[in-house]
């Protein structure tokens, strides 16, 4: 489970790695990373979504990514200021485990890169939604 984890680290941090601002035009399906992460551990991901095997592992999956966002995104962001981080993070973290719920689900119909790709979309439009 560690080794899972650390890599779902890596993959989720590998499109900022080198920048100290990511702004979504940055992003490209090659540069996420996250999905190519899941797909490799896929059987890992169905039992954790599938079962009772590993209590509580989707809550841990959940706080990983939640405090990836509160150390690595809203850090090096001044524009959270009307936004609890707390909150912000949740958001992210959560959506982000529903895009691989939904894709566990569907027993990985879609490649990495067309979940990328839809990934972001959906960022692209929330930034535009008034």
């Amino acid at each position: 489970m560690e080794e899972v984890l650390e890599d779902l680290i890596r993959s989720y941090r590998e499109p900022y790695l080198q920048k100290d601002i990511l702004g979504i035009s940055d992003l490209s399906s090659s540069s996420i990373k996250i999905f190519e992460h899941v797909f490799l551990y896929a059987k890992f991901y169905k039992i954790t979504i599938h079962s009772n095997v590993l209590p509580g592992f989707q809550n841990k999956i959940c706080q990983v990514l939640k405090n990836l966002v509160l150390q690595d995104l809203t850090t090096k962001s001044g524009l959270l200021k009307k936004i609890n981080p707390e909150i912000f993070s949740s958001y992210i973290a959560y959506a982000i485990f529903g895009l691989i719920v939904e894709w566990v689900n569907g027993n990985f119909s879609y490649t990495p890169a067309y979940m990328s790709e839809q990934l972001i979309g959906i960022l692209s439009y929330t930034t535009f939604i008034t």
